[in-house]
């Protein structure tokens, strides 16, 4: 957002009141070039081979941010079940979704993995994210 001539405009001189106008408020507006922008600096800042960015899910579950996001590049960053189901919904495949729970149970910890079963469609995440923590 830039301030011109005294009003406030989001990328292609879009007013946020116009917007507020035409849909009502409250509004959330995302800017695509701003999360772009913030993205490609991040990546770009670090020299390391096979370098990747996973986005933390918490910060905003928004399933067509985090779609958005993925088609940056990005992996995906969850504490909770239904971290990793939106991320599912949002079109992360399980290789791209690390699952870090705190504080919770270990049938949760199973329910997410499950690496021992043959149905990998209800597989969550990939086993890898996990297997170090499951006795």
């Amino acid at each position: 957002m830039e301030l011109e001539n005294g009003r406030y405009l989001l990328s292609g001189s879009v007013d946020p009141l116009d917007l507020v106008e035409k849909y009502g408020a409250p509004l959330y507006v995302y800017e695509a070039e701003t999360i772009k922008a913030k993205y490609q600096k991040m990546v770009n800042a670090f020299n390391v081979p096979r370098f990747k960015v996973n986005y933390a899910c918490k910060a905003l579950t928004n399933v067509s941010i985090l779609k958005y996001i993925k088609s940056l590049g990005a992996g995906l960053d969850t504490v909770s079940i239904q971290e990793v189901r939106l991320g599912l919904i949002a079109g992360f495949a399980p290789k791209d979704i690390i699952y870090t729970p705190n504080c919770v149970g270990i049938e949760e910890i199973k329910d997410a993995s499950r690496p021992w079963s043959k149905d990998k469609s209800r597989q969550l995440v990939h086993p890898r994210t996990v297997w170090n923590i499951i006795p």
